[in-house]
């Protein structure tokens, strides 16, 4: 077996390796979503790493995607494989571009036919989404305060009863920025 000579270039990439690892850890520690809950029966969910947090029903479980961190599954915690789910993913957004272009643009996919309604949400300027039915708010489109992420919490409908609409709007009449 050859031994590989330690050289301070060597010793200077360990260095820097155990480093990166130190923070990455720390990192990740202190970045990863919290959730408490209040006497209302309601769990906060905190996505420090995304900038904003919102409320839910202790019925439901919040969850950030392992290979998706910027994607949050809010869904019952009885879920059955067809129950639904409210979907919460950030993205980032093109400068310049407001949640109004975003929806018109190539990328939404959106039918404008259907329309939407204007509402603040955590404080922002928000646009209400009617994806099947003019007469149901399906999703909500909003933007940072500082407009860098595009954000879209909708509802992933499945086909039993469970009324996530309820929820969706909780999760909306909560949903804040942090300072």
């Amino acid at each position: 077996m050859r031994k590989t000579p330690v050289t301070p270039q060597l010793l200077a990439v360990f260095a820097v390796s155990a480093i990166i690892a130190t923070v990455t850890y720390f990192t990740y520690l202190h970045s990863k979503p919290t959730q408490s809950s209040n006497s209302d029966n309601l769990i906060v969910y905190n996505a420090s790493y995304l900038g904003f947090s919102f409320f839910h029903s202790k019925s439901y479980s919040a969850i950030s995607i392992t290979d998706d961190p910027e994607t949050i599954v809010v869904e019952p915690i009885e879920a059955r494989k067809d129950t639904g789910a409210i979907i919460i993913t950030a993205r980032e957004n093109e400068p310049g571009m407001t949640a109004l272009d975003w929806l018109k643009s190539e990328y939404s996919g959106y039918n404008l036919s259907y329309g939407y309604t204007e509402r603040k949400i955590g404080g922002v300027d928000a646009l209400l989404l009617h994806w099947d039915d003019p007469r149901d708010i399906d999703g909500a489109l909003l933007l940072t305060p500082d407009g860098k992420r595009l954000i879209l919490i909708s509802i992933l409908r499945g086909d039993s009863n469970v009324n996530l609409f309820s929820e969706f709007n909780k999760i909306l009449n909560t949903f804040s920025f942090e300072q």
